[in-house]
């Protein structure tokens, strides 16, 4: 007989966290069901490796729920009921997204719908999912709505994963830069500073600068690393406030390089979350409104609400955008030629489409140029170092003379 940890829900949708012996993982299951448990997790009881690292590896990430979407999407379609394909899900996959599987389907139960139930279960997840969701359960088509939300979620995650493998290796040598700099202030510096003396009065302007700051680095090293710390946390809270990333992203796109590049990017989303919605049956002011939650940036947000008003006035969606947004030349026409077509969802996909590559080319633009600047810094603060110090022992070497 061997330990299991397991986290199982009651009834009520109370969730348990304890220990059980049994066999194997499968007589583990069988006891917890006939205690009135509904295991969704179990996992052999050890007392060794971090724990902290199992919550680092276990975190939902956007791949994890993208993938979540994508199974639940095919479930559906392969004609799986919905009742079964939530408890489909309870049994496999990440044990968080097991244990709101289980949530959902003992709302299902209790008659909420689907949509509903992703609302209150999945705040995580982009709100898209829950709206698109609704349309499916209005129209019919859930599998198709829910695979659609995939997609999109799929191709976020693919852009972000890019820009995050484009950056990994500035990442890299800022990080480096850093270690080295810290190095020298508190380990080469001062072998020259006792060479040297106290006497700073006849060194250079950069020598006494490079000297003054490594003194500073060494007498005051607790307090500086408790700085950076403090510094760090508030980073991290910063980015976990709404309001306060509402006003970064609102300096962003005031900015020259990184601001059309999310104005672009906000514009793709947008326009493909109408573009699913309409196709998903939703009419045109409801899908212009659904999309109009996906969107972050306050200007455009606003543009977004003169061109709705320009649209429940009677105006033609290509021309309330042309004039609320700016939109460019090029996406006017597409937008007048699906119109006319009747194929206003396919244009709005096709534009977001285009825009989401331009938007990728853009990002592997600004992220190629993160590597040389960052090299550049580094030699910069590097060169500085090296320069001061060599100043201030030619310095000493002339005052022997």
């Amino acid at each position: 007989m061997a330990d299991y940890k397991h986290k199982s829900m009651k009834s009520d949708g109370v969730v348990l966290t304890g220990r059980i012996e049994a066999a194997n993982e499968r007589d583990a299951y069988r006891k917890l069901v006939e205690k009135g448990l509904e295991p969704f997790f179990i996992k052999p009881a050890t007392t060794t490796g971090l724990p902290f690292l199992g919550r680092l590896t276990n975190r939902l990430n956007a791949k994890a729920r993208a993938r979540y979407v994508r199974q639940m999407a095919t479930l559906l379609a392969a004609g799986l009921p919905l009742l079964d394909c939530m408890e489909s899900l309870s049994r496999n996959g990440h044990p968080e997204l097991r244990a709101r599987s289980l949530k959902i389907r003992q709302g299902l139960r209790a008659g909420e719908r689907l949509s509903q139930a992703i609302a209150a279960n999945m705040p995580d997840f982009p709100p898209y999912l829950s709206q698109l969701a609704e349309l499916g359960e209005q129209t019919g088509g859930l599998a198709d709505a829910l695979s659609d939300a995939a997609q999109r979620m799929e191709q976020e995650e693919a852009l972000r994963r890019e820009i995050r493998s484009a950056l990994t290796y500035p990442a890299f040598l800022a990080a480096t830069g850093v270690a080295i700099t810290i190095f020298m202030f508190l380990v080469v510096v001062p072998q020259f500073e006792a060479m040297i003396g106290d006497d700073y009065s006849k060194l250079p302007l950069i020598s006494k600068m490079v000297l003054s700051t490594s003194a500073v680095f060494r007498d005051h090293t607790l307090a500086i690393g408790i700085g950076a710390i403090v510094l760090l946390s508030g980073v991290l809270g910063f980015t976990r406030s709404r309001d306060a990333r509402a006003r970064f992203k609102a300096l962003l796109d005031r900015t020259p390089v990184v601001g059309p590049f999310l104005r672009r990017a906000q514009l793709a989303n947008w326009a493909r979350t109408m573009g699913i919605a309409m196709r998903n049956g939703a009419p045109l002011l409801a899908a212009f409104d659904l999309a109009a939650r996906s969107v972050t940036s306050p200007a455009f947000s606003q543009g977004l609400k003169e061109a709705r008003r320009a649209v429940r006035a009677g105006e033609p969606l290509d021309e309330a955008l042309s004039n609320g947004v700016a939109l460019d030349p090029t996406f006017t026409d597409l937008l007048r030629t699906g119109r006319q077509a009747a194929a206003l969802d396919r244009m709005l996909v096709f534009m977001s489409d285009i825009l989401d590559d331009d938007a990728r080319e853009r990002a592997k633009r600004i992220t190629a140029l993160a590597e040389p600047v960052a090299i550049l810094l580094i030699s910069l603060v590097v060169g500085t170092l090296v320069v001061g110090i060599v100043l201030a022992m030619t310095s000493l070497y002339q005052f022997e003379i």
